[in-house]
């Protein structure tokens, strides 16, 4: 992203899976974990409304 930076260019980030996230380097990482292990380990909401 870094070298990107300097001029206009197509960037794509691969961040995989259903539930991608990025940390931001001020982020509370406890706290973060925390939210993203709920994510990742909580049952999938499903809707029967249509």
């Amino acid at each position: 992203m870094t070298a990107a930076s300097g001029t206009i260019k197509n960037l794509t980030l691969e961040l995989g899976g259903s539930d991608p996230a990025v940390v931001l380097d001020d982020a509370d990482i406890g706290a973060t974990l925390d939210r993203m292990l709920k994510g990742v380990f909580a049952p999938p909401v499903r809707s029967a409304s249509r």
